[in-house]
């Protein structure tokens, strides 16, 4: 709420910020989001991906802005209360909240498939808000580890690419420019994990200058 007096540690520098970034945009951005732009825009994809983060990288800026400027822990309910109203920012606040629960759920219950339980979900996002209760620090120790696992895995997995002949087996659709278009908007969507950043307002030592080039580095 607009004028909390701040009661959290500003305890994360630059790399702790990325992390937090990187954890937000991995993930369904790079397994999921990939894919599904691929089916619209075939090899076409190649331009959509960098294009699609070039506007995120503008529209980053922009929440890093408002974040340095406001360095406090509502990120996108503060701005809208503090320049629209404070219905804006209600509005604002509570589709933030709703887009990342939905992201977290889908998350859980991918994980839960992973590991065939019916029950594992429920049990993923009871110790994920356990850990999240334990203090920024802890969060960022396991998100850097979740980060260079994934990290690896897209390494391996762009290394195997790089070496393995073609086999024909995903034909690249007919595409379009309309096509293209809207492969970049749908994986403009998976770098949107930056704003998480803004969020973190409280939470950074120097937000003004750490804000901005975390958003930066992690784009």
């Amino acid at each position: 709420m607009a004028g909390v007096v701040n009661n959290l540690r500003r305890e994360l520098g630059l790399g702790g910020a990325v992390i937090t970034g990187l954890g937000s945009i991995l993930g369904t951005g790079a397994f999921v989001a990939i894919a599904l732009a691929f089916d619209i825009a075939g090899s076409w994809i190649v331009l959509a991906a960098p294009a699609a983060a070039f506007v995120a990288l503008f529209n980053g800026l922009s929440s890093a802005t408002l974040a340095a400027a406001h360095p406090v822990a509502g990120g996108t309910y503060e701005y809208g209360y503090r320049f629209l109203g404070p219905w804006p920012g209600f509005t604002a606040g509570w589709l933030f909240l709703i887009a990342k629960s939905a992201s977290a759920a889908t998350a859980a219950l991918a994980l839960g498939r992973l590991l065939g339980a019916d029950w594992s979900p429920a049990v993923i996002v009871a110790a994920m808000t356990v850990l999240v209760a334990a203090g920024i620090r802890r969060t960022t120790g396991v998100n850097a580890g979740l980060v260079a696992i994934t990290v690896l895995g897209l390494v391996a997995f762009v290394a195997a690419a790089i070496t393995t002949p073609p086999t024909g087996m995903f034909p690249a659709p007919a595409t379009t420019t309309a096509a293209v278009l809207e492969s970049i908007a749908f994986l403009f969507v998976a770098y949107t994990g930056y704003g998480r950043i803004a969020t973190l307002g409280e939470e950074v030592r120097d937000p003004g200058t750490t804000i901005p080039r975390a958003v930066v580095v992690t784009l």
